[in-house]
Parts: structure tokens; sequence; C-alpha cells
């Protein structure tokens, strides 16, 4: 099963930082602590992120 390490943040955007396949929980806790790493380079502007949306959304707008 794969799994997605995520956030939300306060103005309600969803941030994807990374995909796992769980097998051990140790690789539950590396992709944490990488996934902590991705979010403080995002925070501090030093990892791009792209902005994906959908057609769904932009019709609600």
């Amino acid at each position: 099963m794969v799994r997605i390490v995520y956030t939300v943040r306060g103005d309600g955007s969803i941030i994807l930082l990374e995909p796992f396949v769980k097998r051990h929980k140790r690789n539950t806790v590396r992709v944490l602590e990488s996934s902590l790493g991705l979010l403080s380079g995002i925070d501090a502007g030093d990892c791009p992120i792209k902005k994906l949306g959908t057609k769904e959304k932009e019709e609600l707008l």
C-alpha cells in the first residue's frame, strides 16, 4: 500500500510532501523525518512547490 505524507496549510491548501510504501515501522519514521525537512525548506522558501488545480474546483469558484 502506498501512503502519502501531506500537510494542510492555514489557507486550506494541501501540500503533498512524500509518498512511500510502508513495509516496516522504520519506513514511516524515516519518511516523517524527511518530510519535516521538506516542510522547513518550503517555509524558508528554499524548496519550490508546484501548484495544481482541478477543473471542478475552478468551476465552483
